[in-house]
């Protein structure tokens, strides 16, 4: 038997000796080009209001979201995976392309006439002149209404401030800087499809949304980015949606995996009921209203998520703040007041800051309501002065806290605390003025990590290690990066849109893959790694908020932002 193996096994070396060394098989060197991994794009939706009152504002959040996109799509030599690896980590390097659909609309007395569509305009020239000069001629006396009004208000404000200051000269505004920030080109996505339009008010141009026409797109193929034009080829019908309704439903159609949007809280509360209906993750950085995720008013379901703090937290930071500075400092702070801009969110925060005053105990001693920046802001901060509030709060926009800052820095007026709603606090201008009256004495919710213009130096009260929060080399990086787009410092509402874009890259790396219903539980089930916040962290409760604080309350110095008190922690840097 084991003679036969041995004859079996010769047997079979000599065959295949036989038969030499096998060929080498040549592939074709086409088939293996078509063969080669070309990683998924990943198309996000976001719905920015890019023309009307908001234009300015929406484009430096679009510079944020496309910070984010170039922070996720390439690689960087930065301790964090996100940023470390080329396109989505855990979906095979997916790279991530924003698609724009603009939803502002331009406030009525401000809009002139829509020029004449190629479909309806006449075919003489001279009514088409005609109706040209009569819009420009609306616009420059609207214009000229607006600075006259302005102006009065500013003279006004300096005259009060010049009297409440025993004759202290007031020295002339600045004026803001340019935005530098312009959108990228665009192009529709992914395919050019049918154009899209909506009949909107806003038939005017922009830097950041009319390029995305139809013969645009051709000269702009390849681009990573895409637009939803929001121009209108026929006069608005009556009881139609909204622009935002309408662009959001158009991003839908077109196929996106997920929506980002839309700056202010009610245009975003329209957008999560079309993300709702659709079936559709949205994710919104800025707005702030409670109502949003109270579980009550709205009911959004699985689909709807928010970053940012609202206006309750900022309320609850700001008053055990002052819990705080009583007990520790003996600041005896009894009584408050208010100065707000009387519109839906300025009336919740009324809303808040009263029920927090009342269950802290404190006297509101004068709530004080203006319009808007070209209301008699003098007349305003003289009443809140007259009342001697030892802490005040402010809700307004930029230009307005710009105002009071002077105001009260020229009638030498120094609350032990002035608290601040939103970002508008960290404004240049607001900065520079409060700078230059030497108030130290404005506090704010900064998401920012906590070393950035401010302390993180150890002392005897506060070790560094107690104060630095998030990242701030990190921060540092990215904030380059959004400088280079803009010329300006990433702000919270900046730094939140960034937050939604990364959010979204992070769930879908969790999930593997980017079907909605998937993105729309990883988005709820998991908490999620942001160095480049004070937090460190987002976790999105069953509502869809943030239940991590994004911040810590910071006072503005002579030097820079300094922390002094941080959630939880409980953590002050002296100053």
């Amino acid at each position: 038997m084991k003679k036969a193996v041995a004859i079996l096994i010769l047997l079979l070396a000599g065959a295949l000796s036989a038969c030499g060394e096998p060929e080498e098989i040549q592939q074709d060197p086409s088939i293996l080009s078509d063969q080669t991994y070309a990683p998924e794009i990943v198309y996000i939706g976001s719905v920015l209001p890019l023309t009307g009152r908001d234009g300015e504002k929406a484009l430096l959040l679009q510079a944020a979201q496309e910070t984010a996109a170039e922070v996720i799509n390439e690689a960087h030599d930065l301790e964090w995976d996100v940023a470390a690896s080329t396109g989505i980590s855990g979906y095979g390097g997916a790279q991530v392309s924003m698609v724009y659909a603009d939803g502002g609309e331009e406030e009525e007395e401000e809009t002139p006439a829509p020029a004449a569509t190629a479909a309806s305009a006449s075919t003489d020239g001279t009514a088409q002149s005609a109706a040209a000069a009569q819009s420009s001629t609306a616009a420059q006396s609207s214009t000229a209404a607006q600075s006259a009004a302005a102006s009065q208000s500013t003279a006004a404000a300096q005259s009060a401030a010049a009297a409440a200051a025993d004759g202290a000269s007031v020295p002339e505004e600045e004026s803001e800087p340019e935005i530098a920030y312009e959108a990228p080109a665009f192009t529709v996505f992914p395919d050019p499809p049918p154009a899209v339009s909506t009949p909107a008010a806003n038939s005017g141009s922009s830097s950041s949304g009319s390029s995305s026409s139809g013969s645009n797109a051709g000269s702009n193929a390849g681009s990573s980015n895409a637009a939803v034009d929001n121009a209108s080829d026929k006069a608005a019908e009556p009881e139609q949606p909204s622009a935002v309704t309408q662009v959001t439903r158009k991003l839908a159609d077109l196929g996106v995996v997920s929506l980002i949007g839309a700056y202010r809280s009610q245009p975003t509360a329209e957008a999560a009921a079309v993300a709702a209906e659709a079936g559709l993750p949205l994710i919104t950085g800025t707005a702030s209203l409670d109502s949003i995720t109270d579980g009550e008013s709205y009911d959004f379901g699985l689909w709807f998520n928010r970053i940012a703090p609202t206006v309750d937290m900022h309320s609850e930071l700001f008053f055990s703040y002052i819990k705080h500075m009583n007990q520790t400092q003996e600041a005896g702070i009894t009584s408050v007041a208010l100065a707000y801009k009387d519109d839906y969110y300025g009336q919740e925060v009324l809303r808040s800051f009263n029920e927090q005053a009342e269950a802290y105990g404190l006297q509101v001693v004068a709530r004080i309501a203006y319009k808007d920046e070209n209301d008699d802001l003098a007349t305003a901060a003289l009443r809140m002065m007259y009342n001697r509030p030892q802490a005040v709060f402010h809700y307004g926009g930029e230009a307005d806290l710009t105002a009071f800052a002077e105001l009260y820095g020229r009638a030498r007026f120094a609350p032990q605390a002035a608290f601040c709603y939103g970002s508008q606090f960290q404004d240049a201008a607001f900065r520079a003025k409060a700078a230059e009256v030497k108030a130290d004495y404005w506090y704010g919710l900064s998401a920012l990590p906590a070393t950035l213009r401010g302390s993180g130096e150890e002392t005897d009260e506060a070790p560094a290690s107690d104060i630095v929060s998030g990242d701030s080399v990190l921060f540092d990086y990215i904030n380059d990066l959004y400088r280079r787009k803009t010329g300006e410092d990433m702000d919270n509402d900046a730094l939140y849109d960034f937050a939604a874009v990364t959010v979204l890259a992070q769930a879908a790396g969790i999930a593997g893959s980017t079907d909605p219903e998937l993105l729309a539980a990883a988005l709820r089930d998991n908490e999620f790694a942001a160095p480049y916040l004070a937090s460190g962290r987002i976790s999105f409760s069953e509502t869809g908020q943030n239940r991590l604080s994004t911040g810590n309350l910071v006072r503005l110095t002579e030097e820079g932002w300094e922390v002094a008190f941080q959630p939880g922690a409980q953590t002050e840097a002296q100053p």
